[in-house]
């Protein structure tokens, strides 16, 4: 996933606080940063507004809705459920829906969003290969690919981070569970 990031004295301006509140959110392990090949502190967006969330804080009007997450499933109702579940956790996150692997490949080509879940099992097309197919593409291959199922299996899941997925989780996915691989991913240095 390609992630966004703020310097120190930015994210002190978008929050309206002191440099000295940011610091002490670094000190305590709340707020993670990374070094930038210049050696400036920076603040991947996304760790921050789980920051704020976590802390029951507004979020500034530039990290609402700023990370474009679609979900695949052939099954409407989980797509609602999972929806509602995020949409009132992170509303960072741009939640877009696709019925079934074929709207999901078409939304994807249309739009590449920076998270993509996928149910693992689905007729015509599985979850793994749709995986495979995200990751070919380049504009895609950056996507990060987490996939989800109500029946774990350990082979399939085996084949799914095979071709390319961080993770899988179960269905209905943990929110927690879910914004924290989210967020791990977005702190990790760039290669």
């Amino acid at each position: 996933m390609k992630a966004h990031y703020l310097t120190l004295p930015e994210v002190s301006r978008v929050l309206d606080v002191t440099p000295a509140v940011v610091t002490s959110w670094l000190d305590d392990g709340s707020l993670a940063a990374r070094r930038t090949p210049r050696g400036a502190l920076a603040v991947a967006t996304l760790a921050l507004a789980h920051l704020l969330l976590r802390k029951g804080l507004p979020l500034p009007r530039g990290l609402a809705a700023s990370i474009r997450t679609l979900i695949v499933d052939d099954e409407p109702a989980m797509l609602r459920t999972t929806a509602r579940l995020l949409k009132r956790a992170a509303p960072h996150l741009d939640v877009r829906l696709a019925v079934g692997p074929l709207h999901g490949w078409r939304e994807l080509s249309e739009r590449p969003p920076e998270v993509v879940l996928l149910d693992m099992y689905m007729p015509g097309l599985t979850g793994v290969e749709l995986c495979q197919r995200i990751k070919q593409r380049a504009d895609s291959a950056g996507v990060l690919v987490i996939g989800f199922s109500g029946r774990r299996d350990p082979a399939l899941e085996s084949d799914f981070l095979q071709a390319g997925a961080a993770a899988v989780l179960d269905k209905p996915p943990e929110v927690a569970q879910l914004l924290s691989l989210l967020e791990r991913d977005s702190i990790e240095p760039c290669s």
